[in-house]
């Protein structure tokens, strides 16, 4: 699946959740910042979705971000992408 297609709206990731439990499919989440994805988050991610049929990574967005001045570095559009691209994660 491409990086794009992984990237859904509330609605959309409520359907496929749906879809996915009425399949009898396990979905593992796993949230955070992802502000700057180190070996660390990659490791964990890979490990949570060992854990299921599918993982789910959410992300804090911009406005909530609590981690001190200038944070994010990245803009939560490009950390959502990010994830996205590694083939772990399903959404």
């Amino acid at each position: 699946m491409t990086a794009s297609r992984k990237i859904l709206s509330r609605e959309a990731l409520m359907a496929a959740r749906a879809r996915a439990r009425l399949e009898g499919r396990k979905v593992v989440q796993c949230h955070g910042c992802f502000d700057i994805v180190h070996p660390g988050h990659i490791r964990h991610l890979r490990f949570a979705r060992s854990q299921g049929d599918l993982l789910l990574v959410t992300i804090t967005g911009d406005a909530e971000m609590r981690k001190g001045e200038g944070r994010p570095l990245i803009p939560e559009e490009l950390r959502a992408e990010n994830l996205a691209e590694l083939d772990c994660v399903d959404w």
